[in-house]
């Protein structure tokens, strides 16, 4: 059983990180984490031992009408502070504050889709919210193992009120 998820409102937060083009179909997820592994230490101004994973979804990206082969952006990053500088090979994203449901993974990344079918595809259409145009992402904890069984990872969804 899933948890129903804690509302928040998220401060805009400044990551400094890599990001790769891919799809749910052509997924390069691990390649992503592979190449930011052996960059991070060069990262100065990190806050906190979290990562983030974001996906930065384009206006066009249809949730109703889920296609596995529509393309995104997907960030492995760190939080830093605000005058960090951006060390070569890396790039910049702004997450921005707004209201958020956050909801805990616990278990495997490879259970996530059981996570995600279930914020997708109960939760949000029986909320009184809807998405808001807003990265989406995962906050790993230090030292989180995708493959063990107890990993834990707070998945934050942006929402907003449904309009009427």
């Amino acid at each position: 059983m899933i948890a129903e998820p804690n509302i928040i409102d998220f401060r805009e937060t400044r990551l400094i990180g890599s990001r790769l083009r891919m799809s749910f179909v052509a997924d390069r997820t691990s390649k992503l984490w592979r190449g930011f592994r052996t960059i991070r230490p060069t990262i100065a101004g990190e806050i906190g031992g979290e990562s983030y994973s974001v996906k930065v979804y384009d206006s066009s990206y249809s949730f109703s009408s889920f296609d596995p082969s529509a393309e995104f952006d997907k960030w492995a990053a760190v939080a830093v502070e605000s005058e960090a500088g951006v060390p070569d090979g890396l790039e910049s994203l702004i997450i921005p504050s707004g209201k958020y449901a956050e909801f805990t993974h616990v278990g495997p990344a490879s259970e996530a889709p059981r996570t995600f079918g279930y914020i997708f595809g109960e939760w949000l259409p029986a909320s009184e919210f809807e998405l808001d145009l807003r990265p989406h992402f995962e906050i790993l904890p230090e030292g989180y193992d995708p493959f063990a069984e107890d990993s834990s990872e707070r998945a934050l969804l942006p929402i907003r009120s449904r309009q009427s």
